[in-house]
């Protein structure tokens, strides 16, 4: 059973970074193809490797989910220690004034 179990996280997890890393695949041949764009390839692998990974990171943080509540996940089950919130939200104040632009 625990073979099926993980077969089937595999799938949630690789199936949605194979789709990103195809579509992106897809963007570099048309720039390359269509756009008569210079197209650096080890460069654009070199991202779609590490946007990849990000992917993947999360896809497979999502499957750890232990529970199904919205407010239980947006709050992080009130359970964030304090210098993770804190270090949370100066990146979030820091990011919007930089989108701002103040």
């Amino acid at each position: 059973m625990a073979v099926n179990k993980n077969s089937s996280q595999f799938r949630q997890v690789a199936l949605p970074t194979l789709s990103l890393m195809g579509v992106l695949t897809l963007i570099g041949l048309y720039l390359y193809f269509f756009m008569d764009e210079a197209v650096h390839w080890p460069s654009f692998f070199s991202m779609m490797g590490f946007y990849s990974l990000i992917f993947l990171t999360g896809a497979y943080a999502a499957t750890l989910r232990q529970t199904e509540d919205t407010e239980g996940f947006l709050l992080a089950g009130r359970q964030l220690p304090l210098w993770l919130a804190v270090f949370t939200m100066s990146a979030t104040w820091i990011g919007g004034g930089y989108i701002n632009g103040t």
